[in-house]
């Protein structure tokens, strides 16, 4: 049985209070339905662009799916499928990784932790970790977030929030409907497309 806000036994303050904070908050969701893809989408467009524009700069050394792989994470970022963007973005980092120490005739095997740590000399990695981040690859919240989403951990999913231009958390303007939160999607994807915007730009030198 749901109890009314004037069936509670409380001063009439509180009462108006919860009036208002109820008021408030579905006006908050309402404006988040209707503006949230066009905020995560100007939140992610500038480092998107950015890497579009390297692609064109010289359009070799990757192959073409890459940029659809990008695009996707991008997309599913904006549409809020924060789950999958996390997965998509961690998935072109990987091909990244894998590539280019198969080329340098190094060694695959450990995962990504492994991976990033073999490719330190080789590739732009710095990009995938947070100032704070001096340890082990297998510490950082990218890849602690990439394997927590990959293998179902939910409760293992680094938080971060206050990434967006105004240093609030997304979830200040909507309820988290997913176990990854809007905040945690663009921490990964940013990460992603800063990697992938340095080691485009690295190759393209090399050409």
């Amino acid at each position: 049985m749901l109890v009314q806000i004037q069936d509670l036994k409380m001063p009439l303050t509180q009462k108006l209070f919860l009036r208002f904070y109820s008021l408030g908050s579905r006006l908050i969701e309402l404006v988040w339905r209707l503006f949230g893809r066009t905020i995560r989408r100007r939140a992610i467009a500038p480092l998107w662009k950015r890497f579009l524009l390297t692609l064109q700069m010289a359009k070799c050394g990757y192959p073409d799916w890459l940029s659809t792989i990008v695009d996707e994470a991008c997309q599913e970022f904006i549409e809020g499928k924060y789950f999958s963007s996390v997965i998509v973005s961690s998935s072109a980092v990987e091909w990244v990784l894998i590539s280019e120490l198969k080329r340098a005739g190094k060694s695959l095997g450990g995962g990504l932790s492994r991976r990033i740590e073999s490719a330190r000399d080789l590739l732009p990695v710095n990009e995938l970790f947070d100032i704070n981040e001096i340890g082990l690859a297998k510490d950082s919240a990218f890849v602690r977030r990439r394997h927590a989403v990959a293998h179902g951990d939910i409760h293992g999913i680094p938080h971060r929030q206050g990434l967006i231009e105004f240093k609030l958390p997304f979830e200040t303007f909507s309820p988290v409907l997913s176990p990854v939160d809007a905040d945690e999607a663009l921490d990964q994807l940013s990460k992603a497309l800063r990697f992938l915007i340095k080691w485009r730009i690295r190759s393209i030198g090399q050409i």
